[in-house]
């Protein structure tokens, strides 16, 4: 499956430092300027996981595969795109960037 780079908010950190930190960890991109895209609130089994999903234009830098124990590659796709291969909560994050919504939810019933 594809996925977005993504992680866990350390206790006290800021939302930002966070992503900043996640995405450099992830990918070596740094620098970046980020913007609030919305919010997926994804059921998996018996937890909901709630994705803040921001953007950031990359200009010239590309990702370098930083963690290849939990990674198998970094690549670029089109947004409009076949997203069949890509993670449940990270398609719902790239609807809303092209949607221009700010909520999904992603709840088994």
């Amino acid at each position: 499956m594809l996925g977005l780079p993504g992680g866990r908010i350390g206790l006290n950190e800021k939302m930002l430092t966070a992503i900043a930190r996640e995405v450099t960890e992830e990918t070596g991109l740094q620098n970046l300027k980020f913007t609030f895209v919305g919010v997926v609130r994804e059921n998996q089994d018996n937890y909901d996981f709630i994705h803040f999903v921001f953007s950031a234009p990359v200009g010239e830098q590309e990702p370098v595969l930083c963690e290849p124990d939990k990674c198998e590659g970094w690549e670029w796709f089109e947004v409009n795109q076949d997203l069949s291969e890509v993670l449940p909560g990270h398609q719902a994050a790239i609807q809303l960037y092209i949607s221009k919504q700010k909520l999904a939810d992603l709840v088994r019933s």
